[in-house]
């Protein structure tokens, strides 16, 4: 995993330029998966429905990189690992433990 803190300006910069340039990309990818029901995540008030479709979980981040052909290259337990990483990284508001948000699903495709 990268830590972008800990690269130099110039690198950060061309990352992030990279990151913005796909920003419609991801956005889309991130909204298509995100509320794909391929989950168990529980539907019950309007503010756990918006919270239900602005994270992706686990299922469904592991049936996007299927969709995608992806799993020849990293295997569940390393999508495990990064996605915990991710959403236990420093003072980081990335998502819950098993549920990443925008930000965080931006980071995991770095």
């Amino acid at each position: 995993m990268i830590d972008l803190e800990d690269l130099e300006a110039f690198d950060k910069e061309g990352i992030m330029n990279k990151l913005k340039f796909y920003q419609k990309l991801l956005k889309f990818l991130f909204n298509k998966y995100s509320s794909t029901g391929f989950s168990r995540k529980t539907k019950s008030s309007f503010d756990k429905r918006k919270d239900y479709a602005e994270s992706i979980n686990l299922p469904e981040l592991w049936k996007f990189i299927k969709d995608h052909r992806l799993n020849n290259l990293i295997r569940l337990s390393e999508v495990k690992r990064i996605m915990y990483l991710l959403t236990t990284a420093k003072e980081q508001n990335w998502g819950i433990l098993n549920q990443l948000n925008f930000i965080g699903f931006n980071y995991f495709m770095i």
